[in-house]
């Protein structure tokens, strides 16, 4: 599979975004209609502030011993898991999802981003302004 970027022209309709997208796009006889998966790219800068918010909430608490602990909470605290189910039929384990670049794109990772800050709040006490502003100190 061949990951391919598009942008929405003027009037409407998609053009290849890049060179490699470009090829793709030739090498397709005319009329033939392929299915695909569409996500708005993500924001590195987006991603890097979440991880922020995160850094700074645990720097903030004593209950997770790691950064990464803590996000294992907050997904499981948002459902950002999948149930797995084992050959009894009555055990149910959740393992978390990813939020890597090629697991959500960027309208999923927002709504991620929101209620992280809900689960961030729930965790910690600290609320989502202070986490979003990253210090205690009045603005």
């Amino acid at each position: 599979m061949t990951t391919a970027l598009f942008r929405r022209t003027w009037d409407g309709k998609l053009e290849a975004a890049d060179a490699v997208s470009e090829d793709l796009l030739r090498s397709w006889p005319e009329g033939e209609v392929r299915r695909g998966d569409i996500r708005k790219i993500r924001n590195a800068q987006h991603h890097r502030k979440a991880f922020a918010v995160l850094a700074f909430a645990h720097a903030n608490q004593e209950t997770y011993p790691a950064v990464d602990a803590l996000l294992e909470a907050v997904k499981v605290h948002v459902g950002h898991v999948r149930e797995l189910r084992f050959k009894d039929g009555d055990a149910i384990t959740y393992v978390t999802k990813s939020i890597s670049f090629g697991q959500l794109g960027q309208d999923e990772f927002n709504d991620f981003y929101s209620k992280m800050l809900i689960a961030l709040e729930d965790i910690t006490g600290i609320p989502q302004d202070i986490l979003e502003r990253g210090t205690t100190e009045p603005v």
